[in-house]
């Protein structure tokens, strides 16, 4: 497989020695291209930010298999400890397995968009809380009143999800997580919507 090496810049400053390292061994031993046109794999060197990114960046018509050099790596296949033999089963030996991600289709001014890892719903002031009646497959489910809403899938449950409190879902799971930013009732918390029978796990309409 053809793969395109996507580094972060940031890791890149933070982590120097462990990045030319890497991009050493991709080039001495898998099949790296210089773009993305030609590219199999994305193979993403940073966290799980970097993964998300690229995933947002690059688009779903690729494989991805992300290597952490940072302290979260919840979603990447391999860290930077164990890259090698990592990378070696993977590519080398073939020893790999595709797993497929569960995406969030909305709809926006009459456009359908689909989101990796969230979808966050503020208002146009983000100063002021924001009130809006939240319902799933048209029942009512309550009223928010705060600084917003985050619609998380299963991959981005650790992004800003986690950061307002939000659970870390299995990232092959068929859910998504409804959590509050900043919610003016304390009985407020996060609702785990899973998939059913039918095209769900919802349709929310705010």
């Amino acid at each position: 497989m053809r793969v395109f090496l996507s580094i972060n810049s940031e890791k890149e400053k933070i982590f120097p020695e462990r990045i030319r390292e890497l991009t050493e061994w991709c080039d001495a031993y898998l099949d790296v291209v210089t773009s993305t046109d030609k590219a199999d794999v994305i193979l993403s060197l940073g966290g799980d930010g970097t993964l998300l990114y690229d995933i947002n960046r690059y688009g779903v018509d690729f494989s991805y298999c992300g290597v952490n050099l940072g302290h979260l790596g919840f979603l990447t296949s391999a860290e930077f400890s164990n890259y090698k033999e990592k990378l070696k089963n993977m590519f080398l030996d073939k020893e790999y397995k595709f797993e497929e991600i569960y995406r969030l289709k909305y709809k926006i001014s009459e456009k359908f968009e689909y989101a990796i890892n969230d979808l966050v719903i503020k208002g146009e002031n983000i100063e002021k809380a924001i009130k809006c009646e939240v319902l799933i497959n048209g029942e009512f489910v309550y009223n928010h009143f705060g600084d917003g809403i985050i619609i998380s899938t299963p991959v981005g449950s650790t992004a800003y999800n986690l950061s307002v409190g939000g659970p870390i879902l299995n990232p092959l799971s068929r859910t998504l997580v409804l959590n509050n930013i900043a919610p003016h009732f304390l009985g407020m918390r996060p609702l785990i919507l899973f998939e059913n029978n039918s095209s769900l796990p919802g349709n929310l309409e705010l």
